[in-house]
């Protein structure tokens, strides 16, 4: 029986070094699902400018690549995708970092 996976939710730790949660969910020996949300809406005033989205879009190019292209990219408000990605995933378990 293979094992359930357990989800990393990259929110604003976008590294794979010395990362809690990726050392978390690794640890369960389960496969471990990567995901990023962009949800704007919860960013209310803190919303990424240009500039910052330049460097977004680049720093998750280059940590999906780390990941062997299979970190999950979603937009919308985070909770419902969540939610739904356990769903669909069957994930027994979902990982982050404190902001």
């Amino acid at each position: 029986m293979t094992a359930k996976p357990a989800i990393v939710w990259f929110r604003q730790d976008l590294r794979l070094r010395d990362n809690p949660a990726l050392s978390a969910a690794a640890g369960t020996g389960a496969p471990v699902i990567p995901v990023f949300i962009l949800d704007d809406a919860a960013a209310g005033e803190w919303a990424p400018g240009a500039a910052s989205r330049w460097w977004l879009h680049h720093s998750l190019q280059s940590l999906n690549e780390s990941l062997d292209q299979k970190m999950v990219i979603l937009r919308g408000p985070a909770l419902p995708l969540l939610t739904d990605l356990v769903r669909q995933t069957g994930a027994s378990a979902v990982f982050w970092n404190r902001c």
